[in-house]
């Protein structure tokens, strides 16, 4: 067995300086000393002459005394100095109390692994904490009894004598040890929803941490980590010559940054030696020997930065920020660091350094403290679901950290991210962070906001008092500051920025106090009060978490203004909460909105069906019980023809509900990647509605679609948990329901599907009674209600609200401050059948068309009388020199049987018959041919179609039979046999049609020759005198 000289005061004073270390003391004074001797006993003249057996077996003493390198330098009191110099004068040696050494089979590895687990588990979990260990190092069954209750004592007896000594070194002295666990740390603020440590400076037991909790607000979670690894590398300081490593991730401007500074300024205010170097400007590939140097022979030869200082201070603080956003080759360089400890530095150290031959390259960072930082983890803390893991699984949380940052690239961007502008490379540092200590650091809560907004009114106060200046606070020192401070926060909303909340302090209180008074000599003292006049209608007295929740969620930020009432008062006001227009781009092809609709359900004209079971869906959205979980839908399909409504029904759902509205529309879903930013959003919102208008872009799978955006959309859809994340429902609009893929309206995915049909009469009034309400008429003339409404059947919301416009604009345009009636009527023609032609026809021309048209009305008044007409025109519009116009609501849901599909094609004829007869009349029988002209080739369209499709679809021509040619319609061709018998059974039809039709206009000749004048005189007939001209039609 290997022997060694007996302990020096040295070693004693080390311990002592380790027991102040974690006690929180300036100094090694009395106290500290007095425990370290407990741990030694003096040896006479007689004992020092002998060799002892100190330690190759590991003791407890061994490993405090292994810690003392990894702390820097503390001073001693002048009385310990004084004593230290007399043991040393004197030769006093010592040898250890504790006879507690481990098994010759097992080593201190044994130990830390041992202690750590026992450290995270319960009291009542030791004896299975050890098993594991035991196991883990290739010890079962075999371990005597003796080993295994020896080492159950020793790992207990690191933490329980300290905690059992008189001089006070922990808060709790019966508490168990410290632990991530909620319900172990003392003190837990249980708040709805989340339980998070509640972590005092006092709880905090190195003095690093202690002085950095004053600084970092809103981050216990990383607090509690660096506090325990400090303790543990205190006690199992053997890190295989690897330096002491923490890594500080999260989203942006959430004190990693602060914390970074806050440790540096304590460890310089402890005499400590720091470097700091920001990666993120390293982005060239050759910028590393700025960190380990160049080698000689180069202009710039020398020894790098980083090398450099930590050759000269081993024991240095080292802090390197934004590590993974340094170029793939300068992060590649630092692996050696976290994997062996050691950097070479290419051009070296001692003589012979500047001719390429130096004594050393290798830098040692084992007694060093490294701090790095990474921006990761933003859409780790867009899910609420996260954010409780905070609280109730940080070990989760922190898997799911190092998760994100596999993604990584050296530009920091996510690596899914299809954009054509970056080529950065994955982040080689990643894989080796993982192992090192991270320090999870979420967004700030409000809590923490305040914080921050107080520490900026202390700025304030500060730099009052610097010119002899005292601040007072209305309603008491804490009332009217803690909610000012809450003012400050909310007004930094919806992103809530930390910066901006301490720059607000200023803005809002010195910069107004100045500014508004120009002479302030003499005041001695300012107080600032606060008008809660506004503050009725906002309750800031809500749970932080809810409040700031919501206010993130609505886009709101508080707003209030700041006015001088003299130079020895401010008053605080005008406090209301404001809607913030949001809109961040993501990429090239635009940017998404995210806003809380102001529209509601009765602003919406007509549409009551759709609008009765939208609300059944807000019901279910708006019932947060848990029974309603399950019954919760995805989403909805609101399909029908442009211009019905869709966008507005889904803006006021979202309304109705109280939710922010998510809106994209078909050219932004055709790429992968915005599906995916999309959904990312509505989880950062949720619960919130996400809009997909014009749905039908991304097509049919199999059909021509775009297979991967349907793919990504699916799972998107299918990804979100109510119970975890908050429920986001989904609207798609479409306008053509036949493009839509099966697989997104099937049960569990869109299944609501609803059609908005075209505005019935009663919603076309209430657009109407706008149009009227803002147009000024001529003197004595009557507003054309019944006129306009019976022409604006078929016409939707955004076809009237455009007739508004255009009535005005004509006015407008014509410098007229009034209208006529026929006004509002030729603009509602122009907006549903297009506007007249400059050039009009002969009166020939006109006469000719005027019978023509006057035919159709007659026929369709003597075979359909169930059919309402909405007007006969002669006025020639786009391609047509007249038109009669039909109600679309006398064809809605239809069915029609043989007899009426033969009278709609004789509708279809009556024009070129009626025509026919009175080009016959003028000139002769022998020129009847001249009454054919192009005129009617949409007339002979519709009746052939009509024919074709009540033969070959419907099957309603018994002669042909029941076949349809449907299933030939869409790639394949029809058979020719079926083809030619379908064309002749379509020419009877015609024929007998025409035969039919002839008939019709022989026995009302006079009707149409009645019509026809009408229509030369006033060019449109309509309503009440249309329906009296065709009184006499029969069949």
């Amino acid at each position: 067995m290997p022997v060694s000289t007996p302990y020096k005061p040295l070693d004693l004073f080390k311990v002592a300086k380790f027991i102040a270390r974690i006690s929180g003391a300036k100094e090694i004074g009395e106290p500290p000393f007095q425990v370290a001797l407990d741990f030694f006993k003096p040896l006479d003249a007689e004992d020092s002459q002998r060799q002892t057996i100190p330690g190759e077996l590991p003791t407890a003493t061994q490993v405090i005394l292994s810690a003392h390198d990894s702390f820097p330098t503390m001073p001693l009191s002048d009385a310990m100095r004084q004593m230290r110099k007399d043991m040393e004068q004197e030769g006093t040696q010592f040898e250890v109390v504790d006879n507690a050494v481990l098994p010759s089979d097992l080593n201190a590895g044994f130990v830390r692994q041992l202690v750590r687990g026992m450290e995270q588990a319960s009291q009542s979990e030791w004896d299975a904490t050890l098993d594991r260990t035991l196991e883990s190092w290739g010890c079962q069954s075999e371990v005597q009894q003796a080993d295994r209750e020896w080492a159950k004592r020793f790992a207990d007896s690191l933490f329980n004598y300290l905690r059992g000594n008189p001089y006070k070194l922990y808060d709790a002295p019966q508490a168990p040890p410290p632990s991530l666990t909620p319900a172990a740390v003392p003190g837990t603020h249980i708040k709805p929803s989340q339980v998070e440590p509640a972590l005092q400076p006092a709880e905090l037991r190195n003095p690093y941490t202690k002085a950095l909790s004053e600084q970092v607000l809103g981050q216990p979670l990383a607090l509690r980590r660096f506090d325990e690894t400090l303790l543990m590398s205190a006690w199992m300081p053997n890190r295989q010559g690897r330096p002491e490593t923490f890594l500080l991730a999260g989203p942006s401007a959430t004190g990693k940054s602060t914390f970074a500074q806050a440790l540096r300024a304590e460890w310089v205010l402890r005499g400590g030696e720091h470097i700091s170097i920001d990666l993120s400007s390293m982005r060239s590939h050759n910028e590393g020997f700025g960190l380990i140097g160049l080698r000689a022979g180069y202009d710039s030869a020398g020894p790098g930065r980083l090398t450099s200082f930590v050759q000269e201070h081993p024991d240095a603080l080292v802090v390197l920020e934004n590590v993974t956003l340094a170029h793939p080759n300068v992060q590649a360089l630092l692996i050696p660091l976290l994997t062996t400890g050691t950097l070479a530095d290419e051009y070296g150290f001692g003589a012979g350094a500047d001719r390429g031959q130096p004594r050393t390259r290798e830098v040692s960072f084992a007694q060093a403290t490294v701090l790095m930082t990474c921006t990761v983890g933003e859409e780790v803390f867009e899910q609420p679901a996260n954010l409780k893991r905070y609280a109730s699984d940080p070990n989760g949380l922190v898997a799911l950290l190092k998760d994100a940052m596999d993604n990584l690239t050296s530009d920091g961007a996510r690596s899914h991210t299809l954009s054509t502008q970056s080529t950065e490379q994955p982040s080689p540092l990643v894989p080796y962070l993982r192992q090192v200590n991270m320090l999870p650091f979420r967004p700030l809560n409000l809590e923490a906001l305040e914080q921050i907004a107080l520490a900026g009114l202390s700025d304030v106060e500060q730099a009052l008092a610097n010119k002899q200046v005292t601040i007072s606070w209305g309603n008491g020192y804490g009332g009217a500051r803690q909610q000012l401070a809450r003012i400050l926060a909310l007004s930094s909303a919806p992103q809530f920025s930390p910066l901006m909340v301490r720059q607000l302090a200023a803005d809002t209180i010195l910069r107004q106090w100045l500014y508004q008074n120009p002479n302030l000599a003499g005041v001695q003292n300012v107080t600032v009060s606060l008008d809660e006049t506004g503050l009725t209608a906002i309750d800031l007295c809500q749970e932080p978490e809810v409040l700031q929740r919501e206010f993130f969620r609505r886009s709101q930020r508080l707003a209030f203004s700041v006015t001088a009432q003299g130079p020895q008062q401010l008053l605080v006001g005008d406090i209301r909460v404001d809607r913030v227009p949001t809109h961040r781009d993501y990429g090239v092809e635009g940017g998404l909105a995210v806003e809380v609709p102001q529209l509601r359900f009765k602003d919406i004209f007509g549409h009551d069906v759709i609008k009765d079971r939208l609300a059944e869906v807000v019901h279910l959205l708006k019932d947060t019980s848990p029974r309603n979980e399950l019954s919760l839908p995805r989403g909805m399909l609101l399909h029908g023809q442009p211009g019905t409504g869709k966008t507005m029904l889904a803006k006021a759902l979202a309304s109705e509900a109280g939710l922010p509205f998510i809106a994209a529309s078909g050219p932004q879903l055709l790429q992968i990647d915005t599906i995916r930013d999309i959904f990312r959003r509505a989880r950062q919102y949720a619960p919130c509605l996400v809009f997909l208008d014009e749905i039908d872009a991304l097509g049919v799978r199999g059909r021509g679609g775009l297979d991967p955006c349907i793919n990504q959309l699916l799972v998107e859809i299918d990804g979100f948990k109510a119970a975890d994340e908050g429920h986001v429902f989904v609207i798609a609009a479409t306008n053509f329901r036949n493009k839509i893929d099966p697989a997104l309206t099937r049960s569990g995915r869109l299944d609501l599907c609803l059609e908005v049909p075209l505005l019935d009469r009663d919603a076309r009034r209430h657009f109407l009674e706008k149009l009227q309400s803002e147009t000024r008429l001529k003197a004595g003339e009557p507003f054309p209600m019944d006129e306009l409404l019976e022409l604006s059947a078929g016409m939707s919301g955004a076809d009237l609200d455009k007739l508004v416009r255009e009535v005005q604009l004509t006015a407008i345009r014509r410098g007229l401050h009034e209208v006529t009636p026929a006004d509002l009527l030729e603009e509602l023609n122009v907006i549903k059948h297009g506007a007249r032609l400059d050039n009009p026809p002969l009166r020939a021309q006109m006469a000719v068309t005027a019978h023509h048209e006057a035919g159709h009305a007659v026929v369709s008044r003597a075979l359909n009388p169930d059919v309402r007409i909405e007007q006969v025109t002669i006025v020639p519009r786009r391609n047509a020199l007249g038109f009669t116009a039909y109600s679309e609501e006398s064809f809605s849901l239809r069915s029609f049987d043989r007899q009426e599909v033969m009278d709609l094609i004789c509708v279809a004829l009556g024009g070129r018959v009626a025509q026919r007869k009175y080009m016959a009349q003028l000139e002769g029988d022998q020129a009847l041919d001249k009454g054919s002209d192009a005129g009617a080739e949409s007339d002979l369209r519709q009746a052939t179609r009509l024919a074709w499709q009540a033969i070959t679809a419907w099957g309603l021509d018994t002669e042909f039979g029941w076949v349809s040619t449907q299933p030939w319609s869409d790639d394949a061709i029809i058979p020719a046999s079926l083809e030619e018998r379908a064309t002749q059974r379509v020419k009877a039809w015609i024929d007998e049609a025409r035969a039919r039709t002839e008939q019709v206009v022989e026995t009302n000749w006079h009707v149409v020759r009645q019509l026809a004048e009408g229509l030369l005189t006033e060019e449109m007939i309509l309503g009440e005198k249309l329906a009296s001209l065709l009184k006499g039609a029969q069949a």
